[in-house]
C-alpha cells in the first residue's frame, strides 16, 4: 500500500480484495441477515430508523464494479475465493476512500454516533439516510414500508453528510426473523433519555427487557407515554 501527496491509501487489485474479504467476513458476523434498530434523539424528539443488512447489500460498500451477481461476488468474499480479476475499480479516488473505511464500518452496530436525512449537496448518490460517526457514512434507502436498507459508504465525518441530525442514543440488533429488537450493542453515556417521551413505534419494536435497560423509568403498563 502507498499513500498519495494528501497522506490517503492507495490501493493495488490484489490488496483492495484483501480488504473486501476480510470486510465481508466481518460483515458475515456483524451484520448480514441482521437488522438494525438507531435510536436518536434531536432536539426534544426522539427518532427511529429500522435497517436490514443482506447478503446482497456487501458490494455496494466496496466501490468496485464485478461481472457477478452480488449475491456471488459475497459468497466468493467470504469464501476467500475472490480473484483480482473479477472487479474493477469504479473510481480509484471514491474507490480507494470506501476501502480505507470498509472494515471498521462493518462493525457500524458497535460505533455509530448519528443518524440524519442525507444531503446530496455535491454528492451524486441518491439516498434517503446517513448513518456513521467522524469517521465514515453508510447511506440508506427508504423501503414502501418506511424501513431502510444500506446503498453506500462514504469516507469522511458523518455531519458533513447529513442534515436533521439526530445524535445516536442506542442501537439494537436482531436476526431478521426475530420479531422484536432484544440485543442492545450500543448506549450513549452522555445522553440521558429518561426525562424524553419514548414514542409507541419505538415501543412496539423492542422488548420490555432492553427498553428496561434503555430507560429504567418507564412505565411498561402504559401503551404510550404522554
Amino acid at each position: 500500500m502507498r499513500y498519495n501527496r494528501n497522506g490517503e491509501a492507495i490501493y493495488t487489485k490484489q490488496e483492495a480484495a484483501q480488504i473486501i474479504v476480510n470486510g465481508a467476513k466481518l460483515f458475515k458476523k456483524n451484520l448480514c441477515d441482521n437488522d438494525l434498530l438507531f435510536i436518536g434523539i434531536r432536539n426534544f424528539d426522539i427518532n427511529c430508523y429500522k435497517v436490514g443488512f443482506r447478503s446482497w447489500c456487501y458490494l455496494h460498500f466496496t466501490g468496485v464494479s464485478t461481472s457477478l451477481k452480488a449475491q456471488k461476488f459475497y459468497e466468493k468474499a467470504i469464501n476467500n475465493t475472490l480473484s483480482a480479476d473479477e472487479f474493477e475499480f469504479v473510481n480509484k479516488f471514491t474507490t480507494f476512500k470506501k476501502l480505507s473505511v470498509l472494515t471498521q464500518a462493518m462493525s457500524i452496530q458497535y460505533q455509530a454516533t448519528s443518524i440524519g436525512s442525507f444531503t446530496n449537496q455535491g454528492i451524486f448518490i441518491k439516498a434517503d439516510v446517513g448513518v456513521g460517526n467522524t469517521t465514515y457514512a453508510m447511506t440508506m434507502g427508504q423501503t414502501k414500508s418506511s424501513n431502510y436498507y444500506p446503498i453506500g459508504l462514504l469516507q469522511g465525518d458523518i455531519r458533513k453528510f447529513i442534515y436533521g441530525r439526530n445524535e445516536i442514543v442506542t442501537v439494537l440488533s436482531k436476526s431478521y426473523r426475530e420479531k422484536k429488537f432484544n440485543n442492545i450493542t450500543y448506549k450513549s453515556k452522555s445522553v440521558n433519555v429518561e426525562k424524553r417521551h419514548f414514542p409507541e413505534d419505538i415501543r412496539k419494536l423492542v422488548t420490555d427487557e432492553a427498553l428496561l435497560q434503555i430507560k429504567p423509568n418507564i412505565d411498561l403498563s402504559k401503551k404510550a407515554e404522554g
